[in-house]
């Protein structure tokens, strides 16, 4: 009898999206490292290698390979990927095997204290570079990644002093090759599974913004590889080095639509309400990985018998 409603409100979820500022992780360019190790899953190697981030560059370092976003980097012999930014607001993507090759933007493609998607992309024939979606540099290649036997940092690289100044958002790492298109349809929104290929993925959506969270060390990997991240020498507590506002987003989220029936009330999954009347309610549930699992139940209230 709340067909109606109910349809009108699973319409309504699937085709509008909700953009929510969620958290993200703010860098204080000097010390601040995010160590996620060098699990099998993060040694990526052949030739396709995406990487992905939102950032708030604070300041720029003075050359381009000083601002490391994502590093997986390991020296004689050159192995491994990065993704890095500096020097006026240029953008890197640099992969290595036995030698690098790298990929650098001109200057000013970048932009000082708001926030942009960046992006890095090999298909074994071209390297490309995005931000905000649009490909703003490209070259032609051919070579594989190598192994580099060092940890993967988000924010450094692993021998230290190549830091990233500002915040840090939505970091995502595949071992395959993402085209344009597809960059551009989903960096807005937050993935609740890991598509194929996505071998790292920090959401970095964790604490209290600006607040005191002093037991937040953990960058938690939502691919289910358990790839989690150590936090290392940040303050965790105010405005910098520390759990901050992050990029605007389309929160992840799956829906599920059920009856329910109940005599006298019905407690809703999430415990957050107890209803007295038949009707069509929403709930909300909040996994590991911050997506939103709602609930459109359809609800039937029976008033219990009394007897003398």
């Amino acid at each position: 009898k709340h067909f109606t409603n109910l349809v009108f409100v699973l319409a309504f979820l699937l085709i509008a999206g909700i953009a929510v500022a969620q958290n993200g992780l703010e860098f204080d360019g000097t010390d601040d490292r995010i160590d996620c190790g060098n699990d099998a899953s993060l040694q990526i190697t052949g030739s396709t290698i995406s990487l992905e981030a939102w950032i708030y560059p604070t300041s720029w370092k003075t050359n381009v390979w000083q601002g490391n976003i994502i590093n997986k980097e390991q020296w004689t012999p050159e192995l491994g990927y990065m993704l890095r930014c500096g020097d006026n607001g240029r953008l890197n993507f640099n992969i290595g095997n036995f030698a690098w090759n790298e990929l650098t933007t001109a200057a000013n493609t970048l932009t000082l204290n708001t926030w942009q998607h960046v992006a890095g992309t090999y298909d074994g024939s071209m390297m490309r570079l995005y931000v905000n979606g649009v490909p703003v540099d490209s070259v032609p290649l051919a070579t594989t990644v190598g192994n580099a036997s060092e940890p993967l940092f988000i924010g450094d690289i692993g021998f230290g002093g190549r830091n990233f100044p500002g915040s840090i958002d939505e970091v995502r790492i595949w071992n395959t090759h993402r085209t344009g298109a597809e960059i551009a349809a989903n960096m807005n929104t937050e993935f609740c599974t890991a598509p194929a290929g996505l071998v790292g993925y920090y959401l970095l959506d964790q604490g209290t913004a600006a607040g005191a969270n002093p037991t937040e060390t953990t960058a938690w990997d939502a691919t289910g590889s358990q790839n989690h991240g150590t936090l290392g020498n940040f303050a965790l507590s105010g405005a910098t080095s520390n759990w901050v506002q992050g990029a605007t987003l389309t929160a992840g989220m799956s829906v599920e639509a059920f009856d329910a029936s109940a005599c006298a009330s019905y407690t809703t999954p999430s415990g957050n309400a107890i209803y007295t009347m038949d009707g069509t309610y929403l709930d909300t549930l909040q996994n590991a990985v911050s997506c939103d699992s709602i609930m459109i139940i359809d609800l039937s209230i029976s008033n219990p018998s009394s007897s003398m």
